[in-house]
């Protein structure tokens, strides 16, 4: 035998080795893979379905009652820098102004639960604090803006 036919064989046993390999783990996952999307999936789905209903004292429903996120509220404003001019028919001229950001809390008050557990009733108090760290100026600016409806 000679050197090139041994070097051929050796690539042909190690070809096989790796092809044996690869099917032994796509066997392998793939029963892994079947495997989790039948028993994880209903798993997930359980606990989804056992938590998700709005029952006084459980997880979600404190996460419904008392929001983590803070909504932030930005409002760009027009400022009509001629008015006068404006009034007596000129072009109007406008500058941008903002954004002046607003952080929104939404508490809910008076939550009463009813005595199925199947209804909830609540009143929503929204409070705006105005972020003068997130605003390009202040709650102070002087804006003038046209009255729209009242031209067209």
């Amino acid at each position: 035998m000679g050197t090139d036919e041994k070097s051929r064989a050796r690539r042909k046993a190690r070809l096989k080795i790796c092809m044996g390999v690869l099917l032994v783990l796509g066997v392998i996952s793939f029963i892994c893979g079947t495997l989790v999307y039948l028993l994880f999936h209903h798993l997930v789905s359980d606990i989804i379905k056992k938590e998700l209903p709005l029952r006084s004292g459980g997880q979600v429903t404190e996460a419904w009652l008392n929001p983590p996120a803070k909504p932030l509220l930005r409002i760009y404003f027009f400022n009509t820098t001629n008015p006068d001019g404006f009034l007596r028919g000129e072009k109007p001229f406008f500058v941008e102004m903002g954004p002046y950001v607003w952080e929104e809390e939404w508490k809910k008050e008076g939550v009463k639960w009813a005595s199925d557990g199947q209804t909830v009733k609540y009143n929503i108090k929204k409070t705006y604090r105005f972020r003068r760290d997130l605003s390009i100026g202040g709650e102070d600016d002087r804006v003038t803006l046209p009255n729209i409806p009242l031209f067209a």
